[in-house]
């Protein structure tokens, strides 16, 4: 029998971004999610993992470039094929979707609406001080998130 993509693929490895200042892009994750960022010795420049799990098997992989780049990116073709749109961040549950949303608004990265899309994921919209964008998220259980507390998303 041929493996299928569901017996093979266990998820994501790691988000590659790039970031102008990888001080305050770790100061910034690390302080929302209480994680840990390991920053990676490399004569090319400053990079490293920052897990978003605690298995460390979700990762972020943040490279420093401080200014803008144009032509060839030194050191090959990593870190210059495009932008990311954005990246969704699976939350745990619902309560752990409100404590996270408590801290993103406490830090002005999100005005903390909760969306509802397809009735079964809540969603959190937010902007990191790189100005990347991206959700905060879980799958609706209606355990901990009564419906006056969020809006269907279209």
């Amino acid at each position: 029998m041929e493996p299928t993509t569901t017996t093979l693929a266990a998820g994501l490895n790691h988000v590659a971004v790039v970031v102008r200042d990888l001080d305050r892009w770790v100061e910034f994750w690390t302080g929302i999610f209480g994680t840990t960022f390991e920053e990676i010795p490399d004569e090319r420049g400053r990079h490293g993992f920052l897990a978003l799990d605690a298995t460390n098997t979700s990762i972020l992989h943040a490279l420093e470039v401080p200014t803008e780049v144009t032509g060839e990116f030194p050191g090959g073709g990593m870190f210059r094929r495009g932008r990311l749109d954005h990246l969704g961040v699976n939350l745990v549950d619902e309560a752990a979707l409100l404590f996270i949303r408590d801290r993103l608004v406490a830090r002005g990265a999100s005005d903390g609406s909760i969306r509802l899309f397809a009735g079964r994921v809540f969603s959190i919209f937010c902007v990191d001080p790189e100005g990347m964008e991206f959700e905060v998220g879980c799958f609706r259980t209606g355990d901990v998130i009564a419906e006056e507390e969020y809006e269907i998303a279209h």
